[in-house]
């Protein structure tokens, strides 16, 4: 039976892309969940490869012991064929993209078929009830993308069990007695503006801090720069350092002493502190890159981003 909007190759040419392509699972997660999939067989595949992605474990032979693990049956040709037949695991995004539309296109279907029964089966003259059940089955077809309303007693259940069987969370810390005190430091998804008139040192002292986190062992602490290049940058932390005068190292104006200063700096400098600095970036490619940080590195520590009033939509 031929079913409308469905294509098991691309469905299955998205999990071959995700094996020999791990670099785009990020890229593939933003486009798709599993219930975008049609083909239940590739769907297991699917959320047992997400599975392991997240633990850094994933590919061919751990996904096969993964699966018979669960239960869920024998999907080694499943998984095999996938692999082998995928055309170019470099366009696994489109592949993605593929899926995600066709799913689309299904709900709409079914939406339509609703409407059409809901026009016929309206008798009655109230126009603001029947645009109310009308804009409620689009909305249902929104809300399928994004998922975002929950509701809070049954998250509630959720959130104490968490609460009760994790233990205290280590957060990078600011570095600066204050600002630890006042904070107990950055949580992860916490967003923080510097806000400020030009000139008050809002960068200098946000280096400062991304600076300090650099050392604390939460992983790599980008900055992306698209005011100031990576000399300017590098100056500012020098002079947070060591207590020259900025305008001393901006002009190369240093005394012997104040140079050895600089030189004892060196080994002090974390190999987890990263500076972009190009001149213009949109959220796409700051996104990117923390990617590769955090692949290479394991974790972000903190993402300092100067300014977001420049930051290409």
């Amino acid at each position: 039976m031929n079913i409308p909007f469905t294509n098991y190759e691309a469905e299955l040419w998205v999990v071959g892309a995700m094996l020999k392509n791990r670099e785009a699972i990020d890229d593939i997660q933003t486009v798709l969940t599993e219930d975008d999939f049609y083909f239940t067989d590739v769907r297991d595949v699917f959320v047992a490869s997400i599975e392991l992605h997240n633990t850094g474990r994933l590919d061919g032979r751990s996904l096969m012991g993964w699966l018979r693990q669960k239960g869920i049956g024998t999907l080694d040709e499943v998984i095999a064929n996938a692999i082998n037949s995928v055309p170019a695991p470099r366009l696994a995004k489109e592949y993605a993209q593929r899926v995600a539309m066709l799913n689309v296109k299904r709900k709409s279907l079914e939406l339509s078929q609703k409407l059409v029964a809901l026009v016929h089966e309206t008798d009655v003259d109230d126009i603001p009830k029947f645009m109310s059940e009308v804009s409620g089955m689009v909305g249902e077809l929104d809300n399928s993308r994004g998922q975002n309303m929950t509701q809070v007693k049954q998250y509630f259940r959720r959130y104490l069990k968490a609460k009760s069987e994790s233990k205290t969370v280590e957060s990078p810390k600011f570095g600066l007695s204050d600002m630890d005190n006042w904070s107990r430091g950055i949580l992860k998804k916490q967003l923080i503006v510097v806000a400020g008139r030009p000139g008050t040192g809002k960068t200098a002292w946000t280096l400062q801090v991304q600076e300090n986190i650099s050392s604390q062992g939460f992983g790599a602490v980008p900055v992306f720069s698209m005011e100031m290049g990576i000399e300017e940058l590098v100056d500012r932390v020098t002079s947070n350092k060591t207590g020259i005068p900025f305008s001393k190292l901006r002009h190369n104006n240093l005394s012997d002493e104040e140079l050895k200063l600089c030189q004892a700096l060196e080994p002090k400098i974390n190999e987890m502190f990263y500076v972009d600095d190009k001149p213009t970036m949109d959220l796409g490619y700051i996104v990117a890159q923390c990617r590769k940080l955090k692949r290479q590195h394991g974790q972000l520590g903190s993402v300092m981003v100067d300014y977001l009033g420049i930051l290409e939509i």
